[in-house]
């Protein structure tokens, strides 16, 4: 008899702790609810990661583009130099006396 009491209060015991979380899970619920919608009004976009994301990836791509034109215009330079560094210590009228170059 003594061991169905106890039983019986535990149960009771566990049922309200039970209702307590339940009670507070529901108005966290609710004031979290209530915060989204607050920042959504004040700003539409908050919670637009998507949105964000995508800007993000753009910007990366445009400076990944503007660094290989870059790349691509040191390149030239550097065999445009190669090629008039040659012509310098090594003129053509040494090499074929009809070639001329204008630069």
């Amino acid at each position: 008899m003594r061991e169905k009491k106890e039983q019986d209060r535990r149960e009771r015991q566990v049922g309200s702790q039970i209702c307590i979380t339940r009670q507070f899970l529901l108005t966290s619920i609710i004031k979290i609810a209530a915060e989204r919608a607050k920042v959504l009004a004040e700003d539409a976009t908050a919670y637009d990661y998507d949105g964000v994301y995508d800007d993000m990836k753009q910007t990366a791509k445009q400076q990944t583009e503007k660094k290989a034109a870059d790349r691509a215009r040191r390149q030239v330079r550097k065999i445009s130099f190669l090629i008039q560094l040659f012509f310098v210590t090594h003129p053509l009228s040494y090499i074929s006396p009809n070639i001329s170059i204008t630069y």
